[in-house]
């Protein structure tokens, strides 16, 4: 059990993420992808005792394809955002992976980023595997301590103040930590857990480059080479930001590869299991802070996300569900002036990229 608080969590709170999200909370009817049938969770976090259904997964890989490609490639048709984001002050991280799991794009793909709202990711995987494993239950309850509510405002996306010392399900905290961030949910799951179980688990999905609440001086990774940069100016930028954070508190890091190769799993089957990969699924369907990735694309659109906010730090990866299959997304950014035309910026590439991907 973690009983740390504040700055031993690497937790800060992200009291301006979802302020833009969908006010209405919309459960996903069934949705039919690429043959295959996802079926609406009957309560926030997804029914617990209804047959799983498959995760959509990618047609016929190439070979050689995948998210262990050559992290450098490019599309031509997708060049145009180096022109984009050469233009752009900060440190921007993209992954792209089209429908056959093929590599389409990267940019600062190996670069560690601050990960914000992104390391709940990580948290709603390691709980579900131990709903699986029967060691927690979807209608344990749990409590709502006074100090994980936000000291600055009453904002958290789920839980206001009145609800300190309320008990909810294990379910219900797994929906507010995922599908409107809440970091009230996140800091009661984070009990159940331990920052060493949760970089165990990183290391097992294979992601070298994400860690919650570890010293930069004891991470392999760090500091990063020279040659996980775009240039010399995004390292510099890179290596300020985060070593001035972790004066503050243990920083939580990950990288645009890592979230690519997080959703590649789940939309494998291969994120600890089937049964985490569905329920995962399941949330990121749901996310309701809906003012990056989906923005732009036309309505009806299903996209399965999760977004991340903190000073001059806005994420959003996950994907982008067509009918000829997923196209993974991955939009970090760090150190950026601007956080609301960093969000525009996100909402232009995403729909450049499906403009592009969403037919082949």
């Amino acid at each position: 059990m973690c009983g740390c608080k504040g700055k031993g969590l690497g937790i800060r709170m992200e009291n301006g993420e979802g302020m833009e999200r969908m006010s209405r909370r919309r459960l996903l009817g069934g949705i039919s992808l690429a043959g295959l049938s996802i079926i609406a969770p009957a309560s926030p976090a997804g029914a617990q005792t209804e047959r799983l259904p498959r995760a959509p997964r990618f047609a016929r890989p190439t070979r050689g394809s995948g998210i262990d490609r050559q992290m450098s490639a490019s599309d031509d048709r997708l060049l145009a955002l180096d022109t984009l984001l050469a233009e752009e002050t900060g440190v921007y991280g993209l992954v792209i992976v089209d429908q056959r799991g093929n590599m389409r794009y990267s940019r600062n793909a190996r670069l560690p980023f601050i990960s914000a709202s992104l390391y709940k990711l990580i948290l709603a995987a390691d709980i579900l595997q131990r709903i699986e494993d029967g060691s927690l239950a979807w209608d344990q309850r749990v409590t709502l301590e006074s100090w994980y509510f936000p000291s600055v405002d009453n904002w958290d996306g789920a839980y206001n103040y009145d609800m300190i010392g309320a008990e909810v399900t294990i379910n219900e905290a797994l929906w507010a930590t995922i599908c409107v961030s809440s970091n009230v949910g996140a800091m009661a799951l984070l009990q159940l857990t331990s920052g060493d179980q949760m970089n165990a688990l990183a290391r097992a999905l294979g992601l070298t480059s994400t860690t919650f609440a570890t010293v930069l001086g004891q991470l392999d990774f760090w500091p990063p080479s020279a040659a996980a940069a775009e240039s010399p100016d995004q390292l510099a930028l890179t290596m300020d930001l985060v070593e001035r954070s972790s004066w503050e508190w243990d920083v939580n890091l990950t990288s645009p590869a890592d979230m690519a190769r997080f959703t590649y799993a789940m939309l494998n089957g291969d994120l600890v299991s089937e049964f985490v990969s569905v329920h995962m699924l399941r949330l990121l369907l749901a996310q309701e802070v809906n003012d990056r990735m989906p923005a732009l694309l036309p309505a009806g659109t299903t996209i399965a996300h999760k977004t991340g906010n903190l000073t001059s730090i806005v994420h959003d990866s996950g994907a982008i569900l067509t009918d000829s299959g997923p196209i993974l997304l991955s939009m970090l950014s760090q150190a950026v002036p601007d956080e609301l035309h960093t969000t525009r910026l996100f909402q232009s590439i995403a729909a450049m990229v499906y403009a592009e991907l969403a037919g082949v």
